[in-house]
């Protein structure tokens, strides 16, 4: 009894400054085959990733992420914008015709000229686990296999890889290239290629450097469809309540998702912003956090305390936290 009494008045004092909101659908866009939808904050998508450093980089001088979908008009940094890109993968499936044997490494140096790489990078090497493997790689189709953002350095496949698979990618920008394109080695007549890996087979927080390579802020509906349209709402969710603001401050706005109203000023109106391509991602039904940690560093000031951060260094199943944000809504498919 003592206990319940304490943890009631606990509750009562953390959340009064929330709002709570009991109407726990989302008002559904105005289409009879709307789709509801409810993702928990730790549940974020397996299917994103970073092909550099550079591009995860949350200092104030680069941020590429934030500067791109933080902000109204995006900020664009032309040195860094990828301007040919391949993706590879090494996976258990083999198709001799069009596998490519090779080496992948985490930390790759740029390629200043045409020439490819030392051929020392391509033979008698020794994996190191987390930095270098070899593999038979096949490369993977844009559009049909994944989608990739130029601006941000980030990739985004249409189907959730194996966690035993290894990703690993060519791209040039102003500065040089990084690995090696297919038709470079064809035209080099080597028989193996050197690429810059973007995950590890089996990638778990002990790789600290890959493991930053992972984005933990975008989260897939996973309904298999397309989005026509879409409206949805943050909540702290806590024995089931649903919390919908911090004082008079929706969880929504903090977040970064109302900036705009319907007719595209910078004032907010309560609604999610119906933004394709910076808000969410229509064809894998990806919602697209403008921060890479809204629940962990980059957590607004005013609900720090409801921060996560094991979501950011720790392995998803691990995580056993039951109450948090969820994201709630629902969708009309295409």
């Amino acid at each position: 009894m003592k206990l319940s009494f304490l943890f009631g008045i606990m509750v009562l004092f953390f959340f009064a400054g929330c709002e709570y909101n009991n109407i726990t659908p989302v008002a559904a866009p105005a289409n009879d085959n709307s789709v509801s939808f409810e993702i928990n904050y730790t549940d974020y998508s397996n299917c994103c990733y970073f092909i550099d450093a550079v591009y995860a980089d949350t200092s104030a001088q680069l941020n590429l992420f934030n500067k791109y979908y933080g902000n109204i008009v995006p900020v664009i940094v032309p040195r860094y914008r990828i301007s040919s890109f391949e993706l590879y993968i090494s996976d258990s499936y083999f198709y001799p015709v069009t596998n490519i044997k090779g080496w992948a490494y985490l930390n790759l140096p740029v390629r200043k000229s045409a020439a490819l790489y030392d051929d020392s990078l391509r033979y008698n090497q020794t994996p190191v686990i987390g930095e270098k493997y070899s593999g038979n790689f096949r490369r993977l189709e844009y559009g049909q296999d994944y989608i990739f953002q130029s601006e941000t350095g980030y990739i985004n496949l249409i189907n959730e890889p194996a966690d035993g698979a290894l990703l690993a990618v060519a791209y040039k920008t102003d500065e040089g290239s990084y690995g090696e394109f297919e038709s470079e080695i064809i035209n080099g007549q080597k028989d193996q290629i050197v690429l810059k890996m973007i995950k590890p087979p089996y990638l778990n927080p002990d790789m600290k450097d890959a493991w930053k390579l992972q984005l933990k802020n975008i989260y897939r509906i996973d309904l298999g469809t397309i989005i026509k349209s879409i409206d949805l709402n943050i909540y702290y969710k806590i024995n089931n309540l649903l919390f919908s603001s911090w004082y008079s401050d929706s969880f929504l706005r903090l977040f970064g998702f109302d900036q705009i109203n319907s007719s595209e000023a910078p004032v907010p109106d309560g609604k999610f912003d119906q933004r394709p391509y910076f808000t969410y991602l229509p064809s894998t039904s990806d919602i697209i956090f403008p921060v890479l940690q809204p629940f962990g560093n980059n957590c607004p000031k005013q609900v720090l305390d409801l921060s996560y951060h094991a979501i950011y260094d720790s392995s998803k199943s691990s995580l056993t936290q039951k109450d948090g944000f969820v994201i709630k809504g629902s969708i009309v498919p295409d």
